[in-house]
């Protein structure tokens, strides 16, 4: 059963000399313990759809929908804190906090207590493969691909449902991308993740249940 659903949705950037149809009648189902990767040129509408997806932006027409209910109809901010993990390819840290608390940090906007923000973080780092060395290391001292480890480990620790990934292994090298690659596809099929990829990696779209090809803001077959 689908955890997410776009119906017919379109997107229209407007200023005031045009109006870009970046998305234009996407419809799609995402289910639980599968992953997808969403692909095309650059400017195709993917980075767009993204946004919809993780409520960050209302489609223009159509509609988004979470367990059966439309995000303009949630509390959008509640929606992207508790049900949304998004993963950037530019990692996101804080540099000023260590490993460890980088993935505290979320749990600690939503007060959960230290002591159980602490287990949880260890627990997510151990998850993807940081062990105790790496807690007390701050950003700066990570590989790239260490640094990507630490972002989805605190997207993990927020307990959502739903990973987003925005070109994850973009800046990385191809040991690393394999690395992440294989974390994530390991996050949907034995953790049960809905894990959605927006990439321009062949790999990631090699290892994905589902590959959607947008080109010109519409969902095409290939």
């Amino acid at each position: 059963m689908a955890i997410l659903q776009a119906n017919e949705v379109h997107y229209t950037y407007k200023s005031k000399y045009q109006a870009v149809h970046a998305v234009q009648g996407i419809s799609h189902s995402f289910a639980e313990g599968k992953f997808y990767a969403i692909v095309g040129k650059s400017g195709c509408g993917k980075t767009t759809f993204l946004s919809m997806l993780a409520g960050l932006s209302l489609p223009t027409e159509g509609t988004v929908c979470y367990d059966g209910k439309s995000t303009a109809e949630l509390n959008r901010d509640k929606y992207r804190r508790d049900d949304i993990a998004l993963i950037c390819q530019s990692y996101n840290l804080f540099p000023l906090l260590t490993v460890q608390e980088n993935v505290m940090y979320p749990m600690q906007l939503r007060n959960v207590p230290a002591r159980r923000a602490k287990e949880t973080a260890t627990e997510k780092l151990r998850d993807v493969g940081l062990d105790e060395s790496y807690f007390k290391r701050l950003p700066a001292m990570l590989s790239g691909g260490e640094q990507q480890r630490v972002a989805i480990a605190r997207a993990l620790a927020s307990d959502a449902r739903i990973i987003l990934a925005d070109e994850p292994t973009g800046n990385l090298d191809t040991e690393n991308s394999g690395n992440i690659i294989a974390i994530l596809h390991r996050l949907a099929h034995d953790n049960g993740y809905c894990v959605i990829v927006v990439t321009h990696d062949p790999g990631i779209a090699a290892a994905a249940d589902e590959v959607l090809h947008l080109k010109d803001g519409r969902l095409v077959e290939e």
